[in-house]
């Protein structure tokens, strides 16, 4: 196990330091759709904006992963700690905030 010195501090933790309502969702499944994202995320909050990655335009290739907004940080916050490592269609669903354009 890897040990901190005292000067260092753990990592944030993703749930405190997100400040976007935006979620990247990954691991999905192939037959998720943008509708059974909206479904479920929206349990959590009001979501404005769901976008489903199909497929790679460069390679052609099915993509799995997509992307929830919601109108409030709260509610994806709580979506974040409900939803991340969740099984759906035999898949543990990765979520975390999702990066702006900026990085």
């Amino acid at each position: 196990a890897k040990r901190l010195s005292a000067r260092q501090s753990p990592p944030p933790d993703r749930e405190t330091t997100l400040r976007t309502p935006k979620l990247y969702v990954g691991s999905l499944h192939r037959r998720i759709t943008d509708a059974h994202l909206q479904k479920l995320f929206q349990k959590y909050g009001d979501v404005s904006r769901v976008f489903r990655c199909t497929y790679n335009a460069k390679t052609g290739k099915p993509e799995n992963y997509g992307f929830v907004h919601f109108t409030r940080v709260e509610d994806a916050r709580l979506a974040m700690k409900g939803l991340d490592g969740v099984e759906l269609l035999g898949r543990k669903l990765i979520v975390k905030p999702a990066h702006d354009e900026r990085g």
